[in-house]
């Protein structure tokens, strides 16, 4: 966990290796046998291979459930469907592990697994001077506070992903907990700074920064239209 300020909003998520990390999130199962739980980054490596299974199952559908506002009965009731409906990816079995992951948490690992998917070998498609794009909610739409929060980590993200587009594709190919994490993460640092809104102060454990830095690199990289 770390510290980025610019000095009155702080947003923290974490993710716990405990059976449950928060009260409130989106709910994985696999076998115990699967994961070693006395791995401190084993929840971290559920969550992204958990996603990256739905994601290469159902792609259209994560990017239509990425679309709505996080934490909107629309997202909550979608996120059921398919948390319960991807056999291959969930076990279903009593001998299950859970773990709670936070809802923002989630999206992450799921933007960086369409990433991966797309882009995952594009290293020549210069992002930083692309098109703005807004991460706006559609109107109408059900904008809870954790949608609000969201927007505003996509922003900080944009702004990294444009300064540091070579360091945000690097970071989206590590294992978390892995050595090639830290590296990479030591690299998108240095812009976080320069991207947080005046009077800001934000906390990221480090999956939330990979979701803050996934997200845009993937809706970029999408708008830039050159996919693996």
């Amino acid at each position: 966990m770390f510290r980025a300020t610019a000095a009155a909003l702080l947003l923290s998520v974490t993710i716990s290796t405990a059976s449950h990390a928060q009260e409130i999130g989106t709910l994985i199962t696999r076998s115990a046998a699967q994961v070693d739980y006395a791995d401190k980054n084993a929840a971290r490596l559920l969550t992204n291979r958990w996603a990256k299974c739905v994601v290469q199952q159902s792609p259209a559908r994560i990017e239509i459930y990425l679309s709505m506002p996080v934490g909107s009965k629309a997202s909550r009731d979608m996120a059921r469907r398919f948390l319960t409906g991807e056999s291959n990816c969930i076990s279903g079995s009593v001998e299950s592990r859970e773990l709670s992951v936070a809802d923002q948490v989630t999206r992450g690992a799921l933007f960086e697994a369409l990433f991966v998917r797309n882009f995952g070998r594009d290293d020549a498609t210069d992002l930083s001077q692309a098109a703005p794009l807004t991460y706006d909610w559609a109107p109408g739409a059900e904008i809870t506070p954790d949608a609000q929060q969201a927007t505003a980590l996509a922003r900080v993200g944009d702004c990294m992903v444009r300064k540091n587009t070579g360091g945000a594709r690097q970071l989206m190919r590590t294992e978390p907990g892995s050595v090639g994490e830290s590296q990479a993460i030591s690299g998108m640092v240095p812009f976080l700074g320069g991207c947080l809104p005046k009077g800001k102060q934000y906390q990221f454990s480090k999956s939330l920064l990979r979701g803050t830095v996934a997200e845009p690199l993937f809706r970029l990289s999408m708008a830039a239209g050159k996919p693996n």
